[in-house]
Parts: C-alpha cells; structure tokens; sequence
C-alpha cells in the first residue's frame, strides 16, 4: 500500500493495537473537547482496575499536557479539526501508562521550551521537588503559565519524560512530548 488513503481501517486498528494505545484525539483543542477527553479518560481508567494512585497521575498529566496544548497553539495553526493542530495518544503498557502530546508551536519559543525540558530532564525527584516549591512560592509563570505545568508533569510522572522539536518552516516547529507513568 503506497499512502494512509489506501489502508483499511482494521489495518490502523491493529497497528494501534500492537503499538497499545488505548486513546487518541487529533484535532484542533477546545474548552469543550479537552473536558470531554478528561471525562472519557477517566472513566476509562476508572474500568481498567488499576491502581488509583496510577489513575490519579495519568489524569493530572494529561489535564496539564491538555491545557498546555490548548494554551500554547500556535494562532497560525488554528485551523478546522480535520486539518488537526494538535495530536494526543495514551497507552498502556505491562509497566504503565504513556502518554504523548504534539503541537505547533512558534521557533521562537522553541528554544526555551527545549531547555527548560533538558533542565528538568536532569533533575532528581528531590529537585524537582523543591523546584516545584519553589516555582509555587515565586509564582514562576511564562506569559501564558506553562512554567509550573511542565515541573508537574516531570514530578508526576517521576522524570520519565522525553521532547522533540522538529522544524516545520522557518517560522513553526513542532513539540512532541513523552511521558511514561509507572505502575
């Protein structure tokens, strides 16, 4: 098969399936679509029988990469859903839960995006703690708040994260983000 056009719908289903994801949106993010993901999320999680710890961070991570994809979209790329600005998926693996976000954002910002995650990246559970503390008591906000979520996320998810920015044209990049939530 030469493109995605001529593959069936059972053929990406089972693809979706080896790869195990359990959810995916792709689209343009809204006030609306973001609570009904987080509804539909957690209810799914609440039918898994995993542990509640394990749900509880799943859905603290993906309510802040929800709100970090809504907040930081690129003005360009808002654009009708079936064009897609931004992608989520989460899966479930024998060790936990993934999840990966994706948008557009401006190069830019591209640069401090891309350190601020390298400096978190590094940090012990210890660190980002008092980096978390720290950024409460300093109020350390960028213009739209992201500061504090991406510390949450690292947090939360014990440091199991990894980025990707890829250049789109001179002007956009693309942010991918990766985060594993272990049993």
């Amino acid at each position: 098969m030469d493109s995605f056009i001529d593959t069936d719908a059972y053929t990406v289903m089972n693809c979706a399936h080896r790869n195990r994801v359990i959810f995916s949106f792709k689209g343009t993010p809204s006030v609306e679509i973001n609570s009904s993901i987080i509804q539909y999320v957690e209810e799914m999680l609440h039918a898994s029988g995993d542990p509640r710890p394990v749900q509880k961070k799943v859905m603290n991570i993906l309510t802040e990469g929800l709100q970090n994809m809504y907040h930081h979209l690129h003005p360009a790329t808002h654009r009708p859903a079936w064009e897609a600005s931004t992608i989520l998926i989460i899966g479930r693996t024998e060790e936990g839960y993934f999840i990966k976000t994706g948008n557009y954002v401006d190069r830019d910002s591209e640069f401090n995006i891309d350190q601020r995650l390298r400096e978190l990246e590094k940090l012990s559970e210890n660190e980002l703690r008092e980096r978390h503390v720290a950024a409460l008591k300093d109020g350390l906000r960028t213009k739209k708040g992201a500061g504090l979520g991406l510390i949450d996320i690292a947090r939360r998810s014990n440091n199991k994260i990894r980025h990707k920015i890829t250049q789109v044209t001179d002007q956009l990049s693309f942010f991918s983000l990766h985060v594993e939530i272990k049993f």
